[in-house]
């Protein structure tokens, strides 16, 4: 194969051709093209490779390139600011320039101003950016002013970003969270609370000097005033709702404090309701599915009392065919908040949908509450696919089995609870007993028909079942023979002829059982120099009239006549089988050749000289005997050990020849 390695380009264009001291032409600022070598070929086709680099001319000289410098934003103004706080601002210094850019130093001037995350001396590559903070910590009310310097490599040196501020006198600000409060509905006798946050969201301290709650059954706690929150600080209280009657009822609480927000008024409203009992029961409505006929089916059903006062259950009655309801006792009294539980249950009598209820009497408005039931009374069938087995010829020491596809038609599920065999031979598998199928399902089970003698047999597998056709019977049929194993071989010999020494050639043989039971080849051996087989693994059966490919290769390492065996091993009456190997090793010699390829020159030209030699450097003599128009060519009179050293030129149509590109070797190997 080929490896190609790039050789010289070189940049120029055809100009008038003059003779060298040597006598050779040479050409000033000749075409640009690049020698690639390819491989040796050697032997039966195969192929090196060799390739050639050298060097560019260099690129032409331009401008040098310059950084630059430019600030977003290019002034600050951090408008006013509370004295004590700070504020930081980032400033992005960018360098549109062609080169590295150098922040040799950077300062920060005026009362407040300051910079950070920062440290000089700082490289900015061409096209990159650098993000700065600059910050204003004022210590006293007033506008302030400043800049920040730079020393730096770009022209302008040094640069300044002007800063401007405003100090101003801390205050301190209530926040309330929430700022209004619905405790919704709340029984009367009973209570409902909520938490209020205050926070003081200034900058200086905040005093609370009174909480007060106003409307009727509204209060607070938790708060003791006066108190005093820092900058920052918050601190909570509880508002609290206990209503005496019924109605909607509103009120307020008041914090007075010293903030700028001097009375902050957070709304407070609430409903009182008297208490009643409310019902709900789960599931509603209740469907029990599909039952078995002569079965049953149970659910829990569960009374919520959701409302605000105890349940009272008198009546508790279920209606509808097959329908009932148990586990419970009346009266029964469900406290609010709280639960209680039933039974409700389905046991169809015949098959079809059937439909019932539950009807529930109590204190709750809308009793009686009523539950609807709905459920299908169903039955299995049993059918098998297919109805008989009939096994025909089975030899002995052989089973042979079938499966059978068992099928529920019915509505309800088949439980099949015992499966039995008749006949001499005749086992199942495949069938956990005992066995449930849904409605619609299948199920399969192996029936094996395993002879001990010659001669037919007649049995059964029975199968018991809650279907009403049970038991189902599957007649079973066969005849057990006698066993045979005979291996065919396709070739008793084969001839090779003549194979060249370090070669091979592979002839293939058919092994064919035409007994009636498997035979196992146990090992395939071969004797003779040079000869192997392959294909067929040790342990390999064939079924009856099953085939397979065994391939025998005769690979001579010397030359000279040869014979040799293979012989097959198996349980076959015919074992071991015999397979004769004849065919003779040949020398023959081996030719050389040496392939190169280039890339063609830019400049126009007719075609290349391709010189070689046998030092590294030359002289070099030439190989064709005219231009080669083409790009690659193979040289065919290399001797076997040498090693050779090639160059190419390029001829323009008025003869003139390019200077030596640069020079591959190749090493032709022995033989």
């Amino acid at each position: 194969m080929k490896r190609p390695i790039r050789a010289a380009k070189d940049q120029g264009s055809w100009t008038k051709a003059k003779r060298n001291q040597a006598g050779a032409f040479s050409l000033h600022n000749t075409f640009a093209f690049i020698l690639l070598v390819a491989a040796i070929l050697a032997g039966m086709g195969q192929t090196g490779c060799i390739g050639l680099t050298g060097a560019q001319a260099p690129p032409s000289n331009g401008p040098t390139p310059q950084p630059q410098i430019s600030f977003s934003p290019s002034s600050v103004d951090f408008g006013s600011v509370a004295v004590g706080g700070n504020v930081p601002r980032t400033v992005v210094i960018s360098n549109p320039g062609g080169a590295a850019l150098v922040l040799s130093s950077a300062s920060a001037t005026g009362t407040g101003f300051s910079l950070t995350s920062m440290t000089t001396p700082a490289t900015v590559n061409a096209g990159q950016s650098l993000n700065i903070s600059v910050k204003f910590t004022p210590s006293a009310a007033g506008s302030a002013s400043g800049s920040v310097n730079f020393v730096t490599n770009a022209t302008g040196s040094p640069q300044t970003i002007s800063l401007t501020g405003t100090g101003v006198a801390a205050a301190s600000v209530l926040t309330v969270i929430p700022t209004s409060i619905n405790f919704g509905n709340v029984n009367v006798g009973a209570n409902s609370s909520q938490t209020v946050t205050l926070s003081n969201t200034g900058s200086s301290s905040l005093s609370i000097s009174q909480a007060l709650a106003s409307g009727t059954g509204f209060s607070m706690s938790g708060i003791a005033t006066p108190i005093t929150l820092a900058a920052g600080q918050n601190t909570t209280l509880t508002a609290k709702f206990m209503p005496t009657t019924s109605g909607n009822a509103s009120g307020n609480i008041t914090i007075t404090s010293n903030a700028s927000n001097s009375s902050v008024v957070i709304p407070l409203s609430g409903t009182a309701i008297q208490p009643q009992a409310a019902i709900s029961i789960t599931p509603s409505p209740v469907s029990f599915g599909s039952v078995n006929v002569g079965s049953n089916a149970t659910q829990n059903m569960t009374i919520t009392n959701s409302g605000t006062a105890a349940l009272s259950i008198t009546q508790l009655t279920a209606s509808g065919t097959g329908y009932s309801v148990l586990g419970f006792s009346l009266p029964i009294s469900v406290a609010a908040g709280q639960t209680s539980t039933f039974t409700s249950k389905f046991a169809p009598t015949t098959a079809g949908a059937a439909n019932g209820s539950i009807s529930i009497t109590s204190n709750a408005p809308g009793s009686p509450l009523t539950v609807s039931m709905s459920g299908t009374g169903v039955q299995a069938t049993i059918s098998a696919i297919p109805s008989t087995v009939g096994f025909g010829n089975v030899i002995v020491g052989a089973p042979n089995s079938q499966t059978v596809t068992l099928h529920n038609g019915g509505t309800a599920s088949l439980t099949i609870s015992q499966a039995t065999t008749t006949g001499t031979g005749v086992s199942i598998s495949g069938l956990s007993i005992p066995a449930t199928l849904a409605a619609g399902a299948n199920a399969t089970l192996n029936v094996t028909f395993s002879p001990v003698g010659a001669g037919a047999i007649s049995g059964s597998v029975v199968l018991t079942s809650n279907a009403p056709t049970s038991p189902l019977t599957i007649p079973v049929t066969g005849t057990g023979v006698a066993a045979t194993r005979v291996i065919n071989v396709s070739a008793s010999n084969l001839t090779f002829g003549n194979i060249n020494v370090s070669s091979n050639s592979v002839q293939n043989v058919t092994l064919t059982n035409n007994g009636n039971s498997n035979v196992t080849i146990s090992n395939i051996g071969t004797s003779g120099a040079g000869y192997s087989a392959s294909g067929v693994a040790n342990g390999t059966t064939l079924s009856a009239g099953q085939s397979t490919s065994l391939s025998v290769t005769f690979a001579p390492t010397i030359a000279g006549a040869a014979s040799g065996n293979v012989t097959i091993t198996s349980n076959a009456s015919n074992s071991p089988g015999n397979i004769s190997l004849t065919g003779t090793g040949i020398q023959t010699a081996i030719s050389h050749s040496v392939t190169l390829s280039w890339t063609a020159s830019t400049s126009t030209v007719v075609g290349y000289n391709i010189y070689r030699s046998t030092v590294p450097g030359g002289p070099y003599t030439l190989v064709t005997s005219s231009p080669v128009s083409t790009t690659t060519y193979t040289d065919t009179t290399v001797q076997a050990g040498v090693t050779y050293y090639y160059v190419v030129t390029a001829v323009d149509a008025s003869g003139n020849e390019s200077v030596y590109s640069n020079e591959a070797s190749a090493s032709v190997p022995t033989p």
